[in-house]
């Protein structure tokens, strides 16, 4: 205590440089046990907290309106901070005891809406919360739900929500694209609209071979949330497989930055510059036209092509304008495209090559801070996921313009008797952290001919696992074991309704978010639920 006597004596200014340096752990015990603070409390808030939230939103990069926007008070403003570093030690300790049961957590039903005529219920499409876990997005037929979650961060308040309208009867398929910076007071998101709603514009082209998407930006400025378009559509126009007649197989690996979105269509590349109102198209060389073994992922004006055991790096080509209004990009019909200059490596290590038996690489390739990617590979015969790092330097000026440094791989084996439903990655502190729902099987799964069963509540399990590159100069032959780590189980799923399985994880907040329908018996409509886990607040104090 006499050191902090000391602290004390110095200069307020001094004191207040002196108190950025501290994490939000220590800010919190330095104003909980010292008694002088307490004398300049408002001044501690208003001076040095304030301070070090800027710092912990820029370090940890949240979403900057989670500590500036709408009233929220110190305390809320503590839960926020302090969580950033809670959820690691939790996922770490869960690894090394591997129980099969979940996480510990406070659990809060946000929503349970009876609709008495589920045909007119349109379900949630897709969720998002945002980096913080604050704010949770919920995209519907022609809304935007936003919730806010600081009611209950602050004091276990009930969360408000604000319903937005789309400018579109009908808009599914929404991606939220990745926040522009620590100063950034708006979210971005990619919605896929349907075109009927464009009947006139685009008459005499196939709707069921049109696709057209969206940017918009939610602003959370003024105490306001406040809705626009960013650019103009993109109209595409896709072509059938001779095996395949869903287009939406086409739309396997996209990935987005601030600027672009980048689409793979067969070995067709669309860049799309959404805020130039621009884009290119090209073909790639060589390769089966009919298998969907690589990956793509956007590195500045780089394009990089992950395929097989081998790095394809391409200067994007120069843009050209959209089409006028009433015409479409035809996939089909594309014409002579640029031929962008290219260079290949091969993959140094253990390349993930993919055979025939396994599935697509769906877009998964993805980037950390630094020049960290992953390739992911899920490998179907072997019942395993596997993710293969590297460190990937690009200097086209120079003699080795494209080295990359293997950074060793991991392995997650799949639960035995369950099925993988959907998965989604989000980088957490230099890690990877990979969240899972995982299903039993549908019990006419092997008998296609069997007379449908009455429907029953389903269940369903959110696991995630971490992997991470490795941080050693000699990589081992084998691969790491990621552990997947239970962290809650949903029941009483309505089964009919089990394709709107939807969920969300923060790990900088410790909360999970899930969607489901609620099964309330043979006769009656589902509920449309929202739910909360918490696995971080019994640890606040």
């Amino acid at each position: 205590m006499s050191s902090i006597s000391y602290l004390l004596d110095l200069p307020s200014e001094l004191i207040i440089r002196l108190c950025l340096y501290l994490g939000a752990e220590d800010i919190v015990a330095l104003r909980q046990t010292c008694k002088e603070l307490y004398a300049f409390e408002k001044s501690f808030y208003d001076t040095i907290w304030n301070a070090c939230l800027d710092r912990i939103c820029h370090s940890s990069e949240l979403f900057s309106p989670t500590f500036k926007w709408g009233p929220m008070s110190p305390k809320g403003q503590e839960s926020v901070a302090r969580r950033i570093e809670m959820m690691g030690p939790i996922l770490e300790k869960d690894s090394q005891s591997r129980s099969d049961k979940p996480l510990p957590s406070v659990s809060l039903d946000l929503l349970e809406s009876f609709v008495d005529n589920s045909d007119e219920d349109f379900g949630f499409e897709s969720i998002e919360l945002l980096p913080g876990g604050r704010f949770i997005l919920l995209f519907s037929a022609g809304f935007l739900h936003v919730w806010d979650l600081a009611p209950y961060l602050q004091n276990l308040a009930t969360p408000i929500e604000r319903r937005l309208d789309l400018p579109w009867n009908f808009a599914q398929d929404a991606v939220v694209l990745p926040a522009l910076g620590a100063d950034t007071t708006s979210v971005r998101f990619m919605l896929s609209l349907e075109p009927f709603d464009y009947d006139e514009l685009y008459a005499g082209w196939d709707p069921e071979k049109l696709k057209i998407f969206q940017i918009m930006e939610l602003n959370f400025t003024d105490g306001d949330l406040q809705l626009r378009k960013i650019g103009d559509p993109l109209p595409l126009f896709y072509p059938f497989s001779e095996t395949e007649t869903d287009i939406d197989a086409y739309e396997e690996d996209l990935d987005i930055t601030e600027n672009y979105v980048l689409f793979r269509i067969r070995r067709t590349i669309i860049a799309w510059n959404f805020q130039e109102n621009a884009y290119v198209a090209w073909d790639l060389i060589g390769g089966d036209s009919e298998m969907f073994r690589f990956q793509i992922s956007l590195a500045g004006d780089k394009l990089l092509v992950f395929e097989d055991d081998k790095l394809t790096v391409y200067e994007i080509p120069p843009l050209m304008p959209l089409p006028e209004a009433g015409s479409v990009i035809d996939v089909t019909q594309l014409g002579p495209t640029p031929d962008p200059s290219q260079i290949s490596v091969s993959l140094p290590g253990h390349a993930l090559i993919c055979d025939g038996e396994c599935e697509a690489w769906r877009g998964f390739a993805g980037s950390l801070k630094p020049s960290y990617y992953y390739v992911h590979h899920v490998g179907v015969s072997e019942a395993a996921t596997k993710r293969a790092w590297y460190r990937i330097s690009i200097d086209l000026a120079s003699q080795t313009p494209v080295q990359v440094t293997d950074l060793g791989w991991d392995v997650a084996r799949d639960l035995d008797g369950l099925g993988r439903f959907s998965s989604f990655h989000r980088p957490y502190k230099g890690k990877l952290i990979a969240t899972s729902i995982w299903v039993p099987p549908s019990p006419d799964d092997d008998d296609s001919d069997a007379t449908p069963p009455m429907r029953n509540p389903q269940s369903a399990s959110v696991y995630v696992s971490v992997s991470d590159p490795s941080r050693s100069s000699t990589q081992p032959i084998q691969p790491r074991e990621s552990i997947l780590l239970p962290m809650a189980h949903i029941k009483d799923i309505d089964e009919d309704w089990d394709h709107e399985i939807n969920c969300d994880f923060c790990p900088l907040s410790g909360i999970l978010v899930v969607t489901t329908r609620r099964y309330r018996g043979p006769e009656v409509p589902p509920a449309k639920r929202i739910q909360v886990f918490d696995f971080v607040r019994s640890l606040l104090r």
